[in-house]
């Protein structure tokens, strides 16, 4: 019996779609105008639900919004625009 011989498969790499070449030309382009307005995208790792408490001792957000990540960041963005407010004064 005749065998066939074992060929490889070689997998290309897909080139990307044109909606996704658009949303990585729009992050960049987001990121740029950050920069050039002196803005920063920082990250930090945080105790998630402490920090939560935190804001709701503080009164900082409600019940309903510590369920919200949204409101969660704003707060936190609140927070640091009154730090940087204070010294900067």
């Amino acid at each position: 019996m005749l065998q066939m011989p074992v060929t490889k498969r070689r997998y290309r790499r897909r080139k990307p779609t044109a909606a996704q070449r658009q949303r990585a030309r729009q992050a960049q382009h987001a990121c740029r105008v950050r920069r050039r307005n002196g803005l920063a995208l920082l990250q930090v790792e945080v105790d998630e639900y402490g920090f939560i408490a935190a804001l709701l001792r503080a009164e900082r957000i409600t019940e309903t919004e510590s369920l919200q990540r949204v409101q969660v960041e704003r707060a936190l963005a609140k927070i640091a625009a009154e730090f940087i407010a204070r010294w900067n004064a």
